[in-house]
């Protein structure tokens, strides 16, 4: 089973790190023995990945069958919209998402799996409701005096942030799977590298991916760690509720337009170090603004220079103040080449000027 989950895993491009295989083995065993399950877990963590890969692991497998899910939001829908009202102007009864949802998978004739996931933060507003659904009753009681049963090829599936709003009522008649951050942005890292040594963007001369994929391997385990370190310490107020996994992103979105042949040449790995740099300044630093009268701005700029001297940068201004001067390889400022304008206002009056 472990390994069909590695399989399909590589299929889809992930990393199937000993952590994940487990979390989709877990998820496996709590479906089979409770038919309400949370997972739980800050963004990035791989919980969408964990129930999608069970999904095609159990369709692949086939032993039981074809796994279909429906995935919903309830959070961007009224309680109404969720599980219908009915119109007081017209007596009229209007379904809800969750209402036909479940109604429409209740009456498949086959008993092949079927997940409702509910995708969104737990809210008094509507999980209550469910829980008639949660128990051993395992009917869904509409305002129409209607009831659906979630038969027992179907689960319910929750995917949250935390249980901050949950009564301990809702938290007892689900099974809980709990995937911590724990590094997660490495896998995202690994397979961003595998991503892009396969892309090929180079030419047929280039050098070999295995070279270009250890440098790029050998940055992120220099550079990362240490500055997302630095910034939960000193600058959490500064960025309070970026995750890791955010930042890790956005420098891997940096790096996609900068490791180019135009910017690195044919057999780049030797200049992937400066535009690194250069990606790491704007994906950690570049939200960086005076706050309560401190420029951390500069205060990033100082730790970088102080505390990063392989890829050195112009002593005046700050890291954010350059560019990449691709002829030398090396750090030059902006106003380097930004030429001096000589101003007459003898003979231009101020009025006629355009800055």
């Amino acid at each position: 089973f472990e390994e069909l989950i590695k399989t399909v895993a590589v299929e889809s491009k992930l990393v199937p790190n000993d952590y994940f295989v487990q979390n989709v083995v877990d998820t496996q065993d709590l479906l089979d023995i409770r038919h309400c399950i949370f997972i739980i877990g800050t963004s990035g963590n791989n919980k969408s990945t964990t129930w999608t890969t069970l999904c095609k692991v159990w369709t692949r497998g086939g032993e039981r069958g074809k796994t279909i899910y429906r995935d919903i939001n309830p959070k961007s829908i009224t309680p109404n919209e969720l599980y219908g009202f009915i119109n007081l102007a017209t007596r009229e009864w209007k379904d809800g998402l969750l209402s036909f949802t479940m109604r429409e998978l209740a009456n498949m004739p086959d008993t092949n799996p079927k997940w409702i996931i509910l995708d969104g933060d737990l809210d008094a507003n509507w999980i209550e409701n469910m829980n008639s659904v949660m128990d051993d009753n395992r009917l869904l009681t509409l305002a129409s005096n209607e009831r659906i049963r979630l038969l027992t090829h179907m689960r319910l599936i929750f995917e949250i942030r935390d249980l901050a709003y949950a009564s301990p009522a809702t938290v007892t008649r689900a099974g809980i799977l709990f995937i911590s951050e724990r590094m997660q942005w490495k896998n995202y890292v690994q397979s961003w590298i595998d991503k892009y040594t396969e892309e090929e963007p180079f030419q047929v001369k280039a050098e070999p991916k295995a070279a270009r994929k250890a440098k790029l391997e050998e940055l992120f385990a220099k550079y990362c760690e240490p500055v997302l370190l630095e910034l939960r310490m000193n600058y959490k107020h500064m960025i309070p509720n970026l995750l890791d996994f955010g930042l890790v992103q956005g420098l891997c979105n940096f790096l996609q337009d900068l490791l180019v042949v135009d910017n690195v040449g044919v057999n780049g790995a030797e200049h992937f170090e400066i535009y690194f740099v250069l990606a790491c300044v704007w994906a950690f630093g570049g939200a960086m603004s005076i706050t309560s009268g401190v420029d951390y701005r500069k205060k990033f700029s100082q730790y970088w220079k102080d505390t990063w001297k392989t890829v050195k940068f112009p002593h005046r201004g700050e890291v954010f103040d350059c560019f990449v001067d691709k002829t030398k390889h090396e750090f030059s400022a902006w106003t380097d080449i930004v030429p001096e304008i000589a101003f007459d206002s003898a003979s231009t009056p101020m009025g006629q000027v355009t800055v």
